[in-house]
């Protein structure tokens, strides 16, 4: 079995172009990464200055490692330094965030917090729309939707759960929208004009314009602010920064072995938001039925990583089980029936678990044996009748005759005997050898009695003479 992350494969990607820049760092205008504080990891100088928000647990439980918003008056502001507004497309924002914003709109991000005027980029929670993600940016007109430019999503996310939300401008027309790394094709509104910045510093927490001043309400961590465009590899590498999100995994189990003509359902153990899933054989179902030996992988994709998983499936030898030919036993007597112990279980139609059943009564006995996960059944009909001493046999010019009064038997050779010497068997009601005579020894018109054990118990038996081991003649 073998179980690895495709987090690996971000990784991998970057290594191989290994003289790219580093997806985290290029173009980074700043970073918060809020493990204590709001400064800004970029070294750009974009600091923050938190007002009321608190430090709380970040998606790993980290304490103290993201901010917490009471959507009452918390917020953040950042020194609008080096680099902090861009004048060209494309920019992209990416960010960690679990709301429950109650109000119209949750401002996560503005990089110019003009007051009643739409200026510079924001990025949030429109909550008006449906609890889904905005990104938008102003020209520098009062607040209404001729003087912005905007995207919304058709996702909701103001659901009180971590998601990793991201965004591109590249320009009026031309956004981008992703939810745990999920491009979310989302709608363009707003007939704004170009993009414009006032002196303003940028906020995390609020947002003031003329219909009112909103408030973020949630959890905030890991912000960034790129003057470039992310790619899908980008997004990839920044979501599992600085470890892999969640437990993306999938476990197929151990080996198995299927029967021939038969089937087995591989059902792998998956533990994260699974949202898709890829069979070495082309099916995307989340189980596969399989009838063939052989490898079979499965691969998972919960919208940012892979996970995959491989087993084997080991076609079994084909196991039989046979019973005696249909047969009877004597009133009041009884017939035993012993499959050998070759097998894993046993499972009788009288509800006995054992290799070998006694009957005394008469009716139809089935059972059913399993070796290696393969099973195989047979039955016999029993029947019972009234038994009264053993059948003679006579095959000329040997004849057998039975004393049962003292448990004689008697052989004769006719008229025209060939000197032989032969063996007498004495068979059960199934072909079981019970008893064998010593060697006899047979010519013309001679006679030869020997006497059966007592110990045999009651039951049909043949006398059987024709075990011819030498002819004399």
């Amino acid at each position: 079995m073998k179980n690895n992350s495709l987090f690996l494969a971000a990784l991998l990607l970057i290594g191989v172009s290994a003289f790219a820049q580093n997806p985290l760092t290029d173009s980074l205008i700043a970073y918060y990464p809020f493990d204590g504080n709001a400064l800004d990891a970029s070294g750009n100088g974009n600091d923050g200055t938190v007002n009321g928000a608190t430090l709380t647990t970040d998606r790993f439980g980290n304490p103290n490692s993201a901010y917490k918003f009471d959507g009452t008056n918390d917020y953040i502001e950042y020194i609008a330094g080096s680099k902090f507004k861009p004048e060209t497309f494309p920019v992209s924002m990416t960010a960690w965030l679990k709301s429950n914003t109650p109000s119209d709109v949750g401002t996560f991000f503005k990089n110019d917090n003009a007051i009643n005027v739409y200026t510079g980029f924001i990025f949030q929670i429109q909550v008006t729309w449906g609890g889904v993600l905005e990104v938008h940016y102003g020209d520098g007109g009062t607040s209404n939707s001729y003087h912005r430019r905007s995207k919304g999503g058709l996702v909701p996310i103001n659901d009180n759960q971590w998601h990793f939300v991201a965004c591109v401008v590249r320009g009026p027309t031309d956004m981008d929208l992703f939810i745990d790394c999920n491009y979310d094709e989302g709608f363009y509104d707003g007939t704004g004009g170009e993009l414009v910045y006032t002196n303003a510093d940028g906020t995390s927490g609020i947002y003031d314009v003329v219909a009112g001043t909103y408030y973020y309400k949630g959890a905030l961590d890991e912000l960034r602010f790129y003057d470039r465009e992310l790619t899908l590899n980008d997004l990839l590498t920044i979501h599992s920064f600085p470890n892999p999100y969640g437990t993306l995994s999938v476990a197929l189990g151990t080996d198995v072995n299927i029967c021939p003509g038969g089937e087995v359902t591989l059902s792998p153990v998956v533990t994260g938001d699974i949202q898709s899933y890829a069979w070495s054989n082309g099916a995307v179902s989340s189980s596969l039925i399989v009838d063939e030996p052989g490898p079979y992988w499965v691969s998972v994709f919960d919208g940012c990583s892979f996970a995959y998983d491989t087993i084997n499936v080991i076609m079994s030898k084909p196991i039989s089980v046979y019973l005696p030919e249909d047969t009877m036993v004597c009133m009041n007597g009884s017939l035993l029936i012993d499959v050998g112990s070759f097998y894993n279980s046993y499972l009788w139609s009288t509800g006995e678990t054992t290799s070998s059943i006694l009957i005394t009564e008469p009716g139809v006995y089935e059972v059913t044996v399993e070796l290696n996960g393969c099973y195989a059944s047979d039955s016999v009909n029993v029947t019972q009748e009234i038994c009264d001493g053993i059948s003679e046999v006579s095959q000329h010019p040997i004849s057998l005759i039975y004393q049962p009064d003292n448990h004689i038997v008697e052989v004769t050779c006719g008229t025209g005997c060939n000197p032989q010497k032969i063996y007498v068997e004495l068979l059960n009601s199934i072909g079981q050898k019970v008893f064998q005579s010593d060697p006899i020894l047979l010519s013309d018109n001679t006679s030869y009695s020997f006497q059966l054990p007592d110990d045999i118990s009651n039951g049909v038996f043949i006398l059987n003479p024709d075990l011819a081991v030498e002819n004399l003649g």
